[in-house]
């Protein structure tokens, strides 16, 4: 009775060594984990004000003022997103640019980012690639003027689509890198796109 104990046993523990590393080879290790972020800038000709830009933005601001010679550049917006490797991200939000006043449609910024990935750089530091990117700014424009009644008048408004389409931007580690430029029509002013990825802990 001991000897068939003492067999079953071992085939039990030959069977758990067996599987346990079947189970572990099995497992599929989680992708990294990127934050990108968009932030848009204003450059005009308007007397400079006291304003500061963030510091990662500092060598942009040197290439934005060598290049296109504008006395006067903000932030307007700032949006952050996070996707996996080889993943996507689409957002759409409201675009806090211009004047704002009540009652006022309101512009969007739809930015999409589609297969980013992580790699290394041709010098061999990190870097990141996406497969195709695509930004466009939805701004409301007033058509024509409705009569509601005798005292109130009510604007027909239509949204027009500015924006741009990039294939294969390739971006390095946590270095803001300006990828566009956008131009509203009845302004003098220029919205400049910059687009920061970094990775980041699970």
């Amino acid at each position: 009775m001991n000897q068939i104990r003492s067999l079953f046993v071992s085939i039990f523990v030959s069977g758990v060594l067996f599987f346990v590393p079947v189970i572990g080879f099995g497992q599929v290790a989680v992708e990294p984990s990127y934050e990108v972020s968009l932030q848009l800038l204003l450059g005009s000709n308007d007397a400079p004000s006291k304003a500061n830009l963030p510091a990662n933005l500092s060598t942009v601001l040197q290439h934005l003022k060598l290049n296109f010679g504008m006395s006067e550049y903000r932030l307007v917006n700032t949006s952050v997103g996070r996707v996996a490797n080889m993943g996507n991200f689409d957002s759409l939000s409201v675009l806090n640019i211009g004047p704002q006043t009540a009652g006022q449609p309101q512009s969007l910024l739809q930015w999409v980012v589609f297969n980013l990935k992580g790699g290394m750089s041709a010098k061999g530091g990190n870097a990141f690639q996406v497969q195709s990117l695509r930004i466009q700014a939805r701004v409301p424009f007033s058509t024509a003027v409705a009569k509601e009644d005798a005292a109130k008048d009510r604007d027909l408004v239509t949204y027009e689509n500015f924006g741009f389409n990039l294939t294969k931007v390739g971006f390095q580690e946590n270095v803001p890198v300006l990828i566009g430029t956008l131009n509203l029509p009845g302004s003098t002013e220029t919205v400049f796109v910059v687009m920061t990825v970094k990775p980041v802990d699970l």
